[in-house]
């Protein structure tokens, strides 16, 4: 109830003649308004590169692997309004899943998600702040937050905590062109998955760049992490410098990763995505030989696959969903 996994957004900054300025986070400047409209960009990874003053980072040879449009709405235009009415705004991601936000003045948090597909809904009993203003270069805080969910008969809790830095500012060039007076803003989200399956442990790791009037991160490199696998990527915003025509409210700290049940399996392999419903699971042997491929025909959230004619061993599964690949990771068989 990732990723989808990703969301937040700018600054306000001021400048001296040709010098980088401090840019400083003000609700003004960063909180997504009813009306915004964004496409964001999912890419590779780069490497973050520096914190500090006047730094100067370069993403031009980030590509493209596929873009999402989300549309910033008031919370009661979402098909299923009932459980985030204390919520301030709704943003919908392609039409498919529907992430709430409280975009308040002195702090920005997520409050809920919901996906009709699943279904699956979260409403935070506890809200996760992921911004606070104003924020300086060098402010650094800590917010814990909680939330319960139903995936068709089973309950799951996740409690997690999230650190923020703002850790540098300066220079950012993306495929779109450089953004001057730049802030980078270094996220840290570990929380965890409770349910009658046992316990999942998430680490996200991401750094965002944010300027003044685009509502949304420039650019964006996250690590996710669960148990032993990791998944890298990155994004960027489909907009020029100068150019606010496409802003909103991105959701890059929100990282959906796929859970998979029980581990080791026995006779059966169950799969769930945290963003999008899983349409497709392909398992190969550790010599990278496909040995079995199921699509998921009746849309069910949780999709279960069939190994029991597969031996004892590491296995390597690529998921997918409507969009494509969401995540490669091992699956054990235990006979």
């Amino acid at each position: 109830m990732t990723k989808h996994l990703l969301k937040i957004t700018s600054l306000v900054f001021c400048s001296l003649g040709s010098a980088i300025a401090q840019p400083i986070l003000t609700a003004s400047g960063i909180n997504p308004v009813i009306g915004d409209v964004i496409e964001v960009n999912q890419s590779q990874y780069m490497s973050p590169g520096n914190g500090g003053a006047s730094q100067t980072w370069n993403f031009a040879a980030m590509t493209s692997s596929t873009s999402s449009n989300n549309t910033c709405q008031a919370v009661s235009a979402a098909p299923n309004p009932g459980p985030f009415t204390s919520s301030s705004n709704m943003q919908m991601n392609d039409g498919t899943s529907y992430s709430f936000i409280n975009a308040g003045s002195s702090a920005l948090a997520i409050t809920g998600l919901d996906i009709p597909s699943g279904p699956i809904t979260m409403a935070y009993s506890n809200s996760e702040e992921i911004m606070h203003y104003p924020f300086n270069m060098g402010n650094t805080y800590n917010d814990t937050w909680y939330t319960t969910y139903t995936v068709s008969s089973f309950s799951f809790t996740r409690s997690g905590t999230t650190n923020v830095t703002y850790d540098g500012y300066g220079t950012i060039t993306t495929p779109k062109g450089t953004f001057n007076n730049t802030a980078r803003v270094h996220i840290v989200q570990t929380y965890s998955d409770v349910s009658q399956f046992g316990t999942t442990n998430t680490t996200n790791d991401q750094y965002l760049w944010f300027a003044n009037g685009y509502h949304s991160s420039l650019a964006s490199v996250f690590s996710l992490t669960t148990g032993t696998m990791t998944q890298q990527g990155g994004s960027y915003l489909t907009a020029t410098p100068g150019s606010t025509s496409t802003t909103g409210f991105a959701d890059n700290t929100i990282s959906n990763l796929v859970q998979s049940f029980p581990n080791p399996a026995i006779n059966k392999v169950s799969f769930m995505s945290n963003q999008y419903p899983v349409t497709k699971v392909e398992l190969f042997d550790l010599n990278g030989k496909l040995i079995l491929l199921e699509e998921n025909q009746s849309g069910s959230a949780i999709f279960s696959v069939d190994v029991s004619s597969l031996s004892t061993g590491v296995y390597m599964s690529k998921i997918y969903g409507n969009t494509g690949l969401i995540e490669t990771k091992k699956v054990s068989i235990q006979k």
